[in-house]
C-alpha cells in the first residue's frame, strides 16, 4: 500500500487531495486582450457551490494530453481515450480542433543535460 492511500472499513479507497472545481471558462475566441479587462475589483468574489461539490463530473482530458510515462498509471484509461470524442459530441471543441501531443519537458531537460556533460577522460 502506498503512503497516502487509505481504505475505509469495506476496502474502498478514500479520495485524497484537493479537488478543483472549474465554474467558468474564459472565451478564448475573443479577438484581443485577456480576462483581466473584465475585472472591476480586486476583491474576491464569493461563489455559491453546489450542495455536494464533489459529486460533479470528472474532467474529460484527452489521452494525448497525458505524458506517455504516466499513461499506464491512469485509474480509468478508457475515459481518457474517449475524451476527445466526448468533447466533440458535446460541442465543447470544434471538429477542426487539434490537440498538440503532451511534451515531457523534464525528459527533454534530462537529455539536454546528459548531452552537455563532458566526457570523462580515460
Amino acid at each position: 500500500m502506498k503512503p497516502g492511500n487509505l481504505r475505509d472499513s469495506i476496502g474502498q479507497y478514500y479520495r485524497l487531495g484537493t479537488p478543483v472545481i472549474i465554474l467558468d471558462m474564459f472565451d478564448y475566441r475573443r479577438p484581443r486582450y485577456g480576462p483581466w479587462l473584465d475585472l472591476t475589483s480586486n476583491r474576491p468574489v464569493i461563489t455559491n457551490l453546489p450542495l455536494d461539490p464533489l459529486a460533479v463530473e470528472e474532467p474529460w482530458i484527452p489521452i494525448s494530453q497525458i505524458p506517455e510515462k504516466l499513461r499506464r498509471g491512469l485509474p480509468n484509461k478508457r475515459r481518457y481515450i474517449v475524451a476527445r470524442d466526448t468533447l466533440l459530441a458535446r460541442g465543447i471543441i470544434d471538429s477542426t480542433f487539434r490537440f498538440r501531443p503532451s511534451v515531457d519537458y523534464n525528459e527533454q531537460r534530462r537529455k539536454r543535460k546528459e548531452a552537455n556533460k563532458p566526457a570523462l577522460p580515460r
